[in-house]
C-alpha cells in the first residue's frame, strides 16, 4: 500500500492489482489509485486485460511485482505496453519463463530490486516529509 501512496505522490497513475474485491475501496478510496482489478478467480489473460483497459487500452509504463507468485511475475511483465518496465521484487519459488519474442519485438524491460539506493532513500523520504504518504 505505501508503493501506491508514493507513486501518486509522483504524480503516477496506478492501478492496484489485488486478491478480492473487499480490497477495491481501499485501493481507490484510501489509496486514491487510479483503477482496480480483482485476480480473484481471473485467468491471467483476463487480469492482464483488466489493467491494459485501464492504462488506455495499451499496457501500463511499468509495474512493481510485490506477489510472491509466478503468476504475478507473468502479469506484470505481460500488463506493460511497449518500451515498459517491470521490476520484481517479491520472491517466489521457482523458474520464471519469459516470452522473448514479445519482450525483444516490444523492447520490454525486467529487472529485479532487493533494496534502493541512498538517493531512493532520500528521495522516499522528502515525499513522506510533506505527508504524502501514512502507514
Amino acid at each position: 500500500h505505501v508503493g501506491c501512496q508514493y507513486a501518486k505522490a509522483m504524480g503516477l497513475r496506478v492501478v492496484a492489482v489485488d486478491f478480492g474485491e473487499e480490497k477495491r475501496d481501499y485501493a481507490l478510496n484510501t489509496l486514491k489509485c487510479d483503477a482496480f482489478v480483482d485476480v480473484k478467480g481471473k485467468s491471467n489473460d483476463e487480469v492482464v486485460a483488466g489493467v491494459k483497459a485501464a492504462a488506455d487500452g495499451v499496457g501500463v509504463h511499468g509495474s512493481v511485482i510485490l506477489a510472491p507468485a509466478l503468476a504475478a511475475y507473468r502479469q506484470g511483465v505481460d500488463m506493460l505496453r511497449p518500451m515498459g518496465f517491470a521490476v520484481g521484487i517479491a520472491l517466489p519459488p521457482g523458474d520464471f519463463p519469459v516470452d522473448v519474442i514479445t519482450t525483444i519485438l516490444h523492447r520490454k524491460t525486467i529487472r529485479g530490486s532487493i533494496v534502493g539506493t541512498r538517493k531512493d532513500l532520500n528521495e522516499a523520504l522528502q515525499i513522506a516529509a510533506l505527508g504524502s504518504v501514512k502507514c
